[in-house]
């Protein structure tokens, strides 16, 4: 699960959740959110992409991969018909 792997990678690299707020400007709720699988509390899917990206260049991680997790997980029901 995507948030998992985050949540992991982050303390593995012992990063705090209010480092990553500290550094992203994501604000920590939706961090939390995030690192939970809480994706109805996330905002509009294009800024929780953004967000994901985000977080992931943080912990100098590959953002695509944890992309490519969340468009498995959520689908991609927010493309333009």
């Amino acid at each position: 699960m995507l948030g998992e792997k985050l949540r992991a990678l982050r303390r593995g690299q012992a990063v705090s959740l209010d480092m990553v707020e500290a550094k992203t400007h994501i604000q920590r709720g939706y961090l939390v959110a995030l690192e939970q699988g809480d994706y109805p509390s996330l905002p509009d899917p294009m800024y929780t992409r953004n967000f994901i990206r985000a977080y992931a260049t943080l912990l100098n991680a590959d953002a695509d991969y944890f992309l490519e997790l969340y468009a498995d997980e959520c689908g991609k029901c927010d493309l333009i018909d």
